[in-house]
């Protein structure tokens, strides 16, 4: 469910994958993958961290971020 919403978010996004990868330290090769949805099991801690940043919003689990 995060997975797909992020994936939404993503392809509505106006920024450009290259400003994502670097604002989100994520390669841009893994968010076109992502994107296209090639990824089954893209990682938890890359979705989270993803989806904080396009949705704005906190998910709040109760752990740190590095």
């Amino acid at each position: 469910m995060l997975k797909e919403k992020t994936i939404e978010l993503l392809k509505e996004s106006p920024k450009p994958l290259p400003k994502i990868a670097k604002d989100c330290k994520l390669k841009e090769r893994w968010l076109y993958h992502l994107k296209n949805d090639y990824w089954d099991d893209p990682g938890v801690l890359k979705i989270e961290r993803l989806y904080e940043y396009l949705s704005g919003k906190s998910l709040n689990l109760g752990r740190k971020r590095k």
